[in-house]
């Protein structure tokens, strides 16, 4: 995911970028990655925003099925020749640098945009707590009443008592 310098102007220029999800060494985007980025220069500096999407594969965290999810998150960027710079949304480049490569801030940016908590749908019922059902697929069963054995005894005491 690499933009020639070459190719930057003063003017706003709009610039489509693709890569697998593989490329990246991201495991959950076995797709295609696109970041759609608008690059212009200021000065020493350039500028580059816009918005980076894919498709990634979760296990969700309530009933352990697979599902798809899109991620869109935009993204803001200065890169520089100067490497005193010290903020997260900046890239530097070497003197002898003729292409400024997104790759690490794109997968860095896609990474945080992973849910916290990973639901194949908002309304998922997740795992049946006994049988371990999906209850998104098949409604629980029927709860047999089912006794601890260490009541039994106080049981069998209760009963004498109420003769």
């Amino acid at each position: 995911m690499k933009v020639l310098i070459s190719h930057i102007t003063m003017k706003k220029k709009m610039f489509s970028l693709t890569a697998k999800g593989a490329a990246l060494d991201i495991p959950e985007i076995d797709g295609e990655i696109s970041a759609i980025l608008e690059i212009y220069k200021m000065g020493e500096k350039y500028y580059a925003s816009g918005t980076v999407t894919a498709n990634a594969r979760f296990q969700c965290d309530l009933c352990l099925d697979e599902f798809t999810q899109e991620i869109s998150e935009p993204i803001a960027v200065y890169i520089s020749y100067d490497s005193d710079e010290s903020t997260d949304d900046f890239i530097p480049l070497a003197h002898n640098d003729v292409e400024i490569d997104f790759s690490a801030y794109i997968r860095e940016t896609l990474l945080l945009a992973y849910p916290y908590t990973k639901k194949c749908r908002s309304d998922c019922k997740g795992l049946d707590a006994i049988t371990g059902l999906n209850l998104n697929r098949a409604s629980a069963p029927a709860k047999e009443e089912r006794a601890d054995p260490r009541w039994e005894k106080l049981k069998l005491i209760r009963s004498q008592i109420n003769l």
